[in-house]
């Protein structure tokens, strides 16, 4: 039985709905399982008071250890990153894209504006990985 691959999933947390959509369509069409934190790592209560409007995406009484050493661990897991960038504000999706690239993670980034910025072509050059506008571009490079 061949195993399916796996990337990680790192994008801005405000933009998950839209980014959840993308997901589940490209994994439909390229049988890769894409690992997001927000939905697949483990249940995320805080998630539900985030979306009641409740508290802050980065209020200070998160539970940051366990957010941020499961998504180290999900990212080992995994073979590389997709990551999701816009112009929106996301650390959490920089710092994932600079822990993956120090770990050999091949790194793919999905963006529609920022393609030329030289972070993201460093960290995309380094592992060999590739700068895309869409994930249906991402799809044919992925087939």
């Amino acid at each position: 039985m061949t195993k399916k691959l796996r990337y990680y999933l790192a994008h801005p947390i405000l933009r998950r709905y839209e980014v959840r959509e993308k997901e589940l369509e490209f994994e439909e069409k390229t049988g890769i399982e894409l690992i997001n934190p927000f939905y697949d790592t483990y249940e995320r209560d805080d998630m539900k008071e985030i979306d009641a409007g409740k508290i802050k995406p980065w209020d200070r009484n998160l539970d940051y250890i366990r957010i941020v050493e499961k998504d180290l661990k999900a990212i080992d897991s995994c073979i590389g990153i997709i990551a999701y960038v816009c112009k929106e504000y996301s650390i959490g999706t920089y710092m994932e894209l600079w822990y993956g690239m120090t770990k050999g993670k091949i790194i793919y980034i999905v963006t529609p504006s920022c393609s030329t910025h030289p972070w993201l072509k460093y960290v995309t050059h380094k592992t060999s990985g590739k700068i895309v506008k869409s994930f249906k571009e991402l799809e044919e490079i992925l087939k």
